[in-house]
């Protein structure tokens, strides 16, 4: 049967190259790719170097955020302001988000927003710190899976000096390991 599999590839690669066909090459080499190489996920500490963990000893691989792209105000004296985020927490080998059951989920806002070119740190507006308890009235099922919907108050004099905002999420499991999600900006038009 082998040698049969072997004859039917060689024959198969023959008569692509005799025919000169680059799209079937390229198609094939594209389902090939992805097969071969392989997705590493490392662990982000708080102040954001990452640094590689057993992904069995791992609550949750990732952390994904859809956000409102816009700021919100939340009372009608113009006093407290919002933004709206959905954090999914996906486990190892799933795509769908799941529900937290331990550790911490803890978001982070920054003022500005962050580039590739400048090396200094943002400025940290508010964090906001949930236990599973806490969570759950947040849960909501999703064709994504279990999301936890997040609205992030503060105050006037906690506001932002920038037009945009930074919101990232961090989940810290019982083993001590933290995972991040990446950088969410959101511009701020209130």
């Amino acid at each position: 049967m082998i040698s049969f599999w072997n004859r039917f590839v060689r024959k198969s690669k023959r008569r692509l190259l005799l025919r000169q066909e680059p799209l079937w090459i390229s198609l094939f080499l594209c389902c090939l790719l992805p097969v071969l190489s392989g997705c590493q996920t490392g662990e982000v500490s708080r102040t954001g170097v990452s640094s590689q963990s057993t992904p069995a000893s791992r609550q949750f691989s990732e952390l994904n955020l859809l956000m409102v792209p816009f700021g919100l105000e939340v009372d009608a004296k113009h006093s407290k302001k919002a933004v709206a985020i959905q954090v999914f927490a996906v486990k190892p080998g799933k795509a769908k988000g799941s529900p937290i059951l331990q550790g911490e989920l803890e978001v982070e806002l920054f003022d500005g927003f962050y580039q590739p070119d400048n090396r200094e740190e943002l400025p940290l507006i508010k964090t906001w710190k949930y236990s599973p308890e806490e969570l759950k009235p947040l849960s909501k099922e999703s064709l994504l899976g279990v999301g936890y919907q997040l609205l992030l108050v503060w105050e006037d004099e906690e506001m932002p000096a920038q037009k945009k905002v930074t919101v990232r999420a961090l989940y810290h499991d019982p083993n001590g390991s933290t995972i991040a999600s990446d950088l969410g900006v959101i511009p701020l038009n209130i």
